[in-house]
């Protein structure tokens, strides 16, 4: 994965993730350790045609982004939060298939669920027409936040060769994708397995200094193979398991051929130098090489775990 892997986060894909409980900082935390670079659209209300500003008293409904502290975040030097107006062509790609809704199938299910959201929120005490007139502004916005989140993950994914999609398990619900299409990295440390109180343990200097450690970069290569994974901190902890028990085989002392071996490349040799140590000398390299490009990941979370 030599190319950097990319996320969006608009004003939509937090409120929807806040929709479902996610705390905004605890999920930004996350992201930086999964992606190298996130590009932040937080106008995303520049589409106020189609957003229209609801007054449904309701907090479910009205979940706040703190956009100053998105923008502070935007603003550190040290940071790789980028604006998605530095990507005009992906921006402009984005707002196209927002206003002309190609998904017609999409945007009816979003429709429906905005809907049945409502009618749960806010129970009918009159006829259906008249309460569905009453919620129809209400009903369109919510459907537009749901769309617009998921018009900017998919051309996002389309636009750059190494993207993975942010889907909220509230848009998952909405738009009624199977678990392999809406994990995300949101799932990262959730658990007791691998990290616990990872929000608590670490601030954002700390994750500054994650990022730029060295072993990183082979993390995010585990976790971009296990991105599908419906559970990722569950299939990230099974795979330790695993590798670290393929490691104590590896340590397991020589026996038999691996012996055999060891004496014929320590032999004299009517040569100056043993052409069969210099060989297993390059093996021993190339193994260490494939080993660390395998295993390497658990370099990044044991520096990670409490107590490392």
């Amino acid at each position: 994965m030599s190319e950097l892997l990319k996320a969006i986060l608009s004003i939509s894909s937090l409120k929807n993730y806040a929709k479902s409980d996610f705390e905004m900082e605890s999920l930004l935390k996350r992201f930086a350790i999964f992606y190298d670079e996130i590009i932040l659209d937080v106008s995303s209300r520049r589409l106020k045609d189609h957003f229209i500003n609801s007054t449904y008293a309701n907090p479910w409904f009205h979940s706040s982004v703190d956009t100053d502290f998105l923008l502070d975040l935007q603003r550190r030097s040290d940071f790789p939060f980028s604006r998605l107006e530095d990507y005009s062509d992906l921006k402009e790609n984005i707002d196209h298939r927002f206003i002309t809704v190609s998904e017609q199938s999409l945007f009816k299910t979003l429709h429906s669920y905005a809907t049945n959201r409502f009618r749960y929120l806010h129970p009918r005490n009159e006829d259906d027409y008249s309460w569905y007139e009453s919620h129809y502004s209400d009903i369109c916005s919510l459907r537009n936040e749901l769309l617009y989140d998921f018009v900017s993950n998919t051309e996002t994914s389309e636009y750059f060769s190494k993207s993975a999609v942010n889907i909220s398990p509230t848009l998952a619900k909405a738009a009624r994708l199977s678990p392999s299409e809406s994990a995300t990295p949101s799932q990262l440390f959730t658990t007791d397995l691998l990290v616990p109180n990872f929000n608590e343990l670490y601030s954002w200097d700390d994750l500054i200094d994650l990022r730029n450690d060295n072993s990183i970069k082979l993390f995010r290569q585990k976790l971009y193979s296990i991105r599908n994974s419906n559970d990722l901190d569950k299939t990230l902890f099974d795979e330790m398991q695993k590798d670290l028990w393929s490691l104590v085989d590896l340590m397991k002392p020589k026996t038999g051929a691996e012996i055999a071996f060891a004496v014929a490349a320590n032999a004299p040799s009517p040569i100056i130098v043993n052409p069969i140590g210099i060989g297993k000398f390059f093996l021993d390299i190339q193994k260490e090489k494939n080993l660390l490009n395998e295993k390497g990941y658990l370099i990044f979370l044991q520096k990670v775990r409490p107590n490392s």
